[in-house]
């Protein structure tokens, strides 16, 4: 347990070191956390020995992640967008998926392999593209709320795939 609270302390550290020393260069945090990820990753066994205490961290930063969401628009606003979100967002999940899981299957891939990279193709990851939006200085622009209308769909079926 203290080794996994260390390894976490040093890792958000060295996490929030990187983000600035890229930000400092004019490149995205979004890089600074996939290139972490792409460091930390070999060496995960180690620094998290306790597998279960890891899932129950990832979990309270899917908790977090969606509390922060929520913070980015209010009730009224998504009545506004419900069209969108269960038309739009339905239909790109359904069609990428498929489009994804039909191409892998005539691969040679089994059905159920197939269906899985569909679905894993359908999904985007809500705080990347909101952290796009962002940056660009666009999150009041109808774009980005038709693009959290439709990521927040796919969030919906990436919970309920699982």
């Amino acid at each position: 347990m203290h080794q996994t609270f260390i390894a976490l302390t040093l890792l958000t550290l060295g996490a929030a070191v990187l983000v600035w020393l890229l930000q400092r260069i004019r490149i995205s945090p979004v890089i600074a956390y996939l290139m972490l990820g792409i460091l930390v990753r070999p060496a995960q066994q180690y620094l998290f020995p306790d597998p279960e205490g890891l899932d129950a961290l990832g979990e309270l930063g899917i908790v977090l992640l969606m509390f922060f969401i929520g913070l980015e628009f209010h009730l009224g606003e998504m009545r506004g967008m419900l069209r969108v979100f269960l038309g739009g967002g339905t239909l790109q999940v359904l069609l990428t998926a498929g489009a994804g899981g039909t191409i892998a299957w005539a691969f040679g891939l089994p059905p159920l392999a197939s269906a899985v990279l569909g679905l894993m193709l359908a999904f985007s990851s809500t705080a990347l593209v909101m952290k796009a939006f962002e940056e660009l200085r666009q999150t009041d622009s109808q774009r980005c709320r038709v693009a959290l209308a439709m990521l927040l769909m796919q969030d919906i079926a990436a919970i309920m795939a699982v």
